[in-house]
């Protein structure tokens, strides 16, 4: 059998490698090259470990192995400043003393600890959350209606793909949750976890006082004013930790007064908001006046200069916040320490516009919305450009089919808003795949991959660095009417990926009938600017390309998703003369319609909705009493 042809001269290693193993030449050189492009490794590991007598599989998984031992050893290095060899000798030393493996001592970042026999009895302790009762199995069984086989399978894949521990799955009762409710309120729960600790660390330090002593405080507090519902960010903003049983005892019950107030105010009492405020006064205290006042002095300078003018906008930015439900940068961007009572009723909180669209969009739309892959799926003509949706356990042949296709490329967390966990990725010549999927994934994370967007001139003459997008919202009546509701644009600062105010970006108005900017800019510090403070062109009177394409292909857009009456369209224009989905969202921001024309949007949008309100509220009535 004939397997290579060798040409006039010395037989190289590669053929003698090819004789050996009874495969051609170019098979040899495509393996060299997959262990080199996919795991970093170097042609002297393919001879040296003599691959060509292995199956592609062994091979693989050989290179895999080594792979791995060089990734912990270099991510390992790099969070504790040790050379290599260093690193080898602290893993050496914890596999002996401990008995775990060189994993283990990686994924538990046994590394940054001092005292390791106290982080694996951390680690046992975790491991043991990953193990369901029979139980609790039983429970999901009758809650779900799946066998033992699939709620073992479900806690495994929410695991390996949410790092979600089998114990925070059943006690939270994710198994009643989409899994984008589930993404959501996994996050929240983890930063909740992580703001605790900071807190008990904060209150130790200040104080002395332990975090059981804290609990049993706080235990104490609800248990002797009923109703007060007391945490532990309530304990720290108010200094508890720093005050006698007294004066304890003199805020707790002020505190009981402001939430009678709550509970009688509707919105409209202007003498409850002013009683609010008094309350406020008394009780605010001085680690909260600094957390206020670092938000105010650079965006309004000329209001903080007065000890006595700033204690009273300090207040009245507290008890906005706690009473009417705006937050402290809506505060300032809306301007409301010139804002009338009434005239601040007149602007959308988060709290009215989560109430009003969770009424008019449905669960299902709305977890559509959530769910970026989900929309691109329903939404894909619109896109305009590739993605695909990663897991952890097997994603990793799709990437390498991707990133075969796009050496440059977008990555976000598949549930996340606010430009959180995007990150543009670029694979050159240096890159190794297998170590470039496992940063991506790191703790098991879905995420999803996009094609860049390569945006129209006119569009990146705004800011070449981010995509800049319009926000534009849509509504559908009772009768399939479509009418765009308004709309802005989200602009980024230079050398900035991310264009929305939460990242730094400014935000201008656009006339939704025309495209064209007909107000300056403003970013989420309430500061304004008549040019952008980068690039020096005015924002007033810049026309967007192509404007009624937009209006067209919007209006199509708006039908999509069933059970999405209401939705925040992000978009942008393309070189191709295109306006592309961004993303879509079913419970929209109103920041970007009120903060840029300095006026608020509640009356606005209750003339658009009322009517479809009232008549989806009389229909749920009538099928409640069937």
């Amino acid at each position: 059998m004939f397997f290579f042809k060798r040409n006039d001269g010395p037989v190289t290693t590669v053929e003698k490698a090819a004789k050996k193993a009874r495969k051609s030449v170019p098979e040899v050189k495509a393996d060299i090259e997959a262990l080199k492009i996919e795991y970093g490794l170097p042609e002297e590991f393919y001879f040296e470990n003599k691959c060509y007598s292995l199956s592609r599989d062994d091979m693989f998984e050989l290179a895999n192995n080594a792979r791995l031992k060089k990734y912990r050893r270099d991510r390992i290095a790099e969070a504790t400043g040790l050379d290599f060899d260093e690193v080898d000798k602290k893993i050496a030393e914890a596999v002996e003393a401990l008995g775990i493996d060189e994993k283990e001592y990686f994924e538990g970042e046994y590394y940054l600890y001092k005292d390791l026999e106290k982080r694996k009895a951390e680690r046992d302790a975790e491991h043991k959350k990953d193990v369901l009762k029979k139980s609790e199995i039983k429970t999901i069984m009758e809650a779900t209606g799946w066998s033992k086989d699939e709620v073992l399978e479900r806690v495994k894949y929410v695991k390996d793909n949410f790092g979600i521990n089998a114990k925070a799955y059943y006690v939270n009762k994710y198994y009643m949750r989409t899994e984008t409710v589930m993404a959501r309120l996994n996050t929240a729960r983890l930063k909740k976890a992580s703001r605790n600790a900071k807190l008990f660390d904060n209150i130790k330090s200040e104080s002395g006082k332990t975090p059981q002593e804290v609990r049993a405080k706080i235990k104490e507090l609800n248990e002797k004013f009923t109703g007060m519902n007391f945490n532990l960010s309530s304990y720290y903003a108010y200094g508890y930790h720093l005050l006698d049983d007294e004066e304890i005892d003199r805020i707790s019950e002020v505190i009981m007064k402001k939430r009678a107030i709550v509970q009688k105010f509707d919105g409209k009492d202007e003498s409850l908001f002013e009683e609010y405020k008094g309350l406020v006064k008394e009780i605010l205290s001085s680690s909260r006046k600094r957390q206020l006042f670092s938000v105010i002095h650079t965006a309004i300078p000329e209001l903080v200069r007065n000890d006595e003018k700033t204690e009273e906008l300090l207040v009245d930015m507290q008890a906005t916040k706690e009473l009417l439900g705006f937050e402290l940068n809506e505060y300032v961007s809306f301007k409301f320490w010139e804002k009338s009572f009434e005239e601040r009723q007149g602007y959308v909180s988060n709290g009215f516009k989560a109430d009003i669209l969770k009424r008019l969009n449905t669960l299902e739309g709305r977890t559509v919305a959530d769910n970026k892959f989900a929309a691109y799926q329903i939404l894909k003509p619109y896109y305009h450009r590739d993605a695909v949706l990663l897991e952890y356990k097997n994603g990793y042949e799709e990437f390498k089919k991707f990133c075969a296709k796009h050496k440059s490329f977008v990555k976000k967390s598949n549930f996340d808003s606010l430009g959180m966990g995007l990150k543009k990725v670029t694979i050159d010549e240096n890159t190794v795949l297998r170590d470039l999927y496992d940063d991506l994934t790191v703790n098991g994370k879905r995420i999803l991959l996009e094609e860049l967007i390569e945006v129209h001139p006119d569009i990146a003459f705004l800011n070449p660095n981010s995509v800049n997008t319009v926000r534009i919202t849509t509504f559908v009546d009772l009768n399939g009417n479509v009418t765009v509701q308004d709309s802005s644009m989200r602009i980024g600062r230079k050398d900035s990926f991310v264009d929305n105010a939460g990242a730094g970006g400014i935000l201008v108005h656009i006339d939704k009938n025309t495209g064209k900017f007909d107000t300056n800019g403003v970013d989420k510090t309430g500061k304004r600017y008549e040019t952008h403070p980068d690039h020096g062109y005015k924002f007033l009177g810049y026309q967007l390309p192509d404007w009624n394409k937009m209006l067209t292909t919007i209006k199509e857009l708006a039908t999509k998703v069933d059970g999405l009456k209401y939705i925040g369209w992000d978009m942008t224009y393309t070189k191709q003369n295109n306006w592309v989905v961004v993303e879509c969202n079913g419970i929209t921001q109103f920041f970007g319609q009120q903060a840029t024309v300095n006026r608020g949007r509640k009356q606005a949008l209750l003339d658009a909705v009322s009517e479809t309100l009232e008549y989806m509220e009389k229909e749920k009535e009538a099928k409640a009493n069937e």
